[in-house]
């Protein structure tokens, strides 16, 4: 008897769904789940329209035959078309189930607007009902909604990974190429870039500790070869925790492109073979990864100890003869002259007057014959302080 109340009770709406579009629609207006993503009211009305009668089909079903609304081909279709239309909206799915959750509100009020007598009672003892049918089409929705986003994500990492490919391709790009491949990454063409580029034995295990980042889209991975590179905008706060999670023992170099894209596509085109380099260097002692200019200075190094290992050791003697202090304040100076070739540079950098970064760079050229001062001198005095800090770190 409770049964037949109740399907009297949802016959008395069922062809109301014009009322129920206009109730539904005046709620969604006044609550706004969507922020500021707009939707046609037109499309919204229909919507609600398509929602309500699906509503109808399974409020009026026989539970012990298990009817239900995806049993007709044209409600399911529907409820698959506008979960896929509002992923591709940008609507969040939080958004998608709250408006979803409007829908009850809505149908429960006309229901309980018709319940005469008796009926009222039996529509109280439904209530669980009408929930789970609002439930099982915001499930299918939901399902449909988060199937598109899969798959637009997809799209999108494969279409990142195709313009990453183009950048580091080495064919040279125009400036037309490269606004293109600016707006498809969303990078600014002369915006900085940091990059961490890893060997290939370690790509793998890379790739695996910052796949949570990659499919967030915290940071962009591609293979340069069979290296595994990663890139970021310089202002993406995220990379310097991504890096953080690589394991020190990771042969891997960083880069920091301040130069736009252009200097990406230069910078990068080399990596793999200076990673190679750094692989083939035994016993080192380093914790990755190495800024690109250490990376490079420890290959020139190894290089130099090879073709004049005698002359190297040499002057490593005599600079682990010095007192560690003293040491340490002259290679310093020596290092930061090295990369900013500027003595008012290094005082600036070291907070000590240029008198003393002057003698310090003197001190150097007295214990080694090398004077810093000389550019010729460079890629010997790059060999000396490499092979001098392996020392220092294998005491």
């Amino acid at each position: 008897m409770m049964l037949s109340d109740w399907e009297n009770l949802v016959k008395s709406i069922e062809n109301r769904n014009e009322e129920f579009a206009d109730a539904f629609l005046a709620k969604f207006l006044q609550r706004r789940p969507y922020g500021e993503k707009t939707i046609p009211d037109s499309e919204a009305h229909a919507t609600a329209r398509m929602i309500f009668d699906a509503l109808v089909e399974l409020l009026r079903a026989d539970p012990n035959q298990g009817r239900s609304p995806t049993n007709s081909r044209n409600i399911k279709d529907q409820l698959e078309k506008f979960g896929r239309l509002r992923a591709r909206k940008g609507i969040s799915i939080e958004a998608v189930v709250e408006t979803m959750r409007l829908d009850f509100a809505v149908i429960w009020h006309m229901l309980e607007a018709q319940a005469k007598g008796p009926q009222r009672e039996v529509l109280l003892s439904q209530a669980v009902r009408v929930n789970q049918a609002v439930d099982t089409l915001s499930s299918q929705v939901r399902d449909a909604y988060l199937r598109e986003r899969a798959e637009m994500d997809n799209d999108s990492r494969i279409a990142t990974i195709n313009y990453l490919q183009r950048l580091i391709n080495p064919q040279e790009l125009n400036e037309e190429e490269y606004l293109e491949i600016s707006k498809g990454l969303g990078i600014g063409n002369v915006e900085g870039v940091d990059a961490l580029i890893t060997s290939p034995r370690y790509s793998g295990l890379i790739e695996k500790t910052v796949l949570k980042s990659l499919m967030v889209g915290d940071v962009m991975g591609v293979r340069i070869q069979d290296c595994y590179c990663l890139l970021s905008p310089s202002k993406n706060d995220y990379f310097s925790k991504i890096v953080s999670k690589v394991p020190r023992e990771t042969v891997s170099i960083l880069y920091p492109l301040r130069k736009g894209l252009a200097e990406v596509h230069t910078a990068l085109r080399g990596a793999p073979d200076l990673l190679r380099q750094l692989e083939l260097l035994s016993g080192m002692h380093y914790e990755f990864p190495l800024h690109i200019d250490s990376a490079v200075d420890l290959v020139v190094g190894s290089y130099i100890y090879q073709v004049i290992p005698g002359l190297v050791d040499e002057k490593v003697k005599v600079l682990m003869g010095i007192r560690a202090r003293e040491r340490h304040n002259i290679v310093e100076a020596v290092e930061t002259y090295l990369s900013t070739g500027s003595v008012k540079a290094v005082a600036s950098q070291l907070y000590c007057h240029r008198n003393t970064v002057m003698n310090r760079l003197k001190s150097f050229a007295d214990y080694t014959d090398i004077s810093p001062l000389k550019p010729k001198n460079y890629a010997l005095i790059i060999g000396v302080l490499a092979r001098l800090h392996d020392e220092e770190l294998s005491l």
